[in-house]
């Protein structure tokens, strides 16, 4: 387990979405967990409790996940669907953008953030504004 990532707490449905996701990009790349494992340094065990939901990921998972799958960070936390429109996993209606899915995945994570990888993405987010 990379320091920071923690259990899933009370079945955390953005935290199985999520594993979902990283699961489903992973196929459809056509890699193995083994392959991931090799692109991200991360054990074989622990990639399996995030892809299976159980596991709640850092920034620092995700950003190896992303580097892994070659796709900028925010794909992971949405679902694009037919006709450009994206969701997010909420039962409201699916923004129109990556950026909106991607600010209300994020709305729904913070509570499970670490202090510190709060600071992190208000950092990144300040840097990404400013251009």
């Amino acid at each position: 387990m990379v320091a920071g990532d923690v259990p899933e707490r009370r079945g955390s449905a953005l935290v199985k979405r999520l594993g979902a996701r990283l699961r489903h990009l992973r196929k459809q790349q056509g890699l193995s967990q083994a392959q991931i494992r090799a692109a991200t340094g991360l054990m074989l065990g622990h990639i399996s409790r995030l892809e299976n939901g159980r596991t709640a990921p850092t920034l620092e998972t995700l950003e190896r996940y992303s580097r892994a799958l070659k796709v900028p960070v925010y794909t992971l936390f949405y679902t694009p669907h037919p006709g450009g429109k994206t969701h997010g996993g909420g039962a409201e209606e699916a923004p129109a953008t990556p950026g909106e899915a991607f600010i209300n995945e994020m709305r729904e994570l913070l509570p499970y953030l670490s202090s510190a990888d709060r600071d992190t993405l208000l950092t990144i987010a300040e840097r990404l504004a400013k251009g």
